[in-house]
């Protein structure tokens, strides 16, 4: 749909083949270019890659250290040539915003089958570091309690700091 000026002879020998706009094209396939690098989705696929692989990322310690890891399909990518990235985008889909990428199990590694979105709140419930409560049979986190009890989030956390026992903080 663009135009540009060529010469009759660039034309004629095949040497110009578009208003300009195959090259980015061709460079693309060639490299497997997929312009995404600056989307929010392609911003949460790295992080996942850096803290899983990269022994400087900050949060390395919680996740590679560990021993989380990235499923093969979403580092190397399928056997129809789709790049793990792009593997990535089509198990998740594009982020809502304000979310971020949430393994349901903490102890197993991302994958289609253990990912998903969730907003900070939710990932802050579900984290390792949250401390889990059990209650008449019923095990749940602090702040999860507390919000049953119809409290603010630290309620019951607040009472079990002081010494309570779980019976007398709930």
């Amino acid at each position: 749909g663009g135009t540009a000026k060529v010469t009759n002879s660039n034309l004629r020998a095949g040497r110009t083949q578009s208003c300009g706009c195959l090259v980015p094209e061709r460079t693309s396939e060639a490299n497997g270019t997929h312009y995404q690098s600056k989307t929010r989705l392609y911003r949460r696929y790295t992080q996942m890659i850096q803290r899983c692989y990269l022994e400087t990322a900050p949060n390395y310690k919680w996740y590679g250290a560990r021993g989380i890891d990235v499923c093969k399909r979403w580092r190397e990518g399928d056997d129809e040539g789709m790049t793990g990235f792009e593997c990535f985008a089509a198990d998740m889909g594009e982020p809502p915003l304000g979310v971020w990428i949430e393994r349901e199990n903490n102890d197993k590694g991302y994958g289609p089958d253990n990912c998903g979105w969730a907003d900070p709140k939710t990932q802050a419930r579900n984290t390792r570091r949250s401390r889990k409560v059990t209650w008449n049979g019923m095990t749940m986190n602090v702040s999860d309690w507390s919000r049953l009890l119809g409290k603010g989030a630290d309620f019951v956390g607040k009472r079990l700091r002081k010494g309570w026992s779980v019976e007398r903080a709930l």
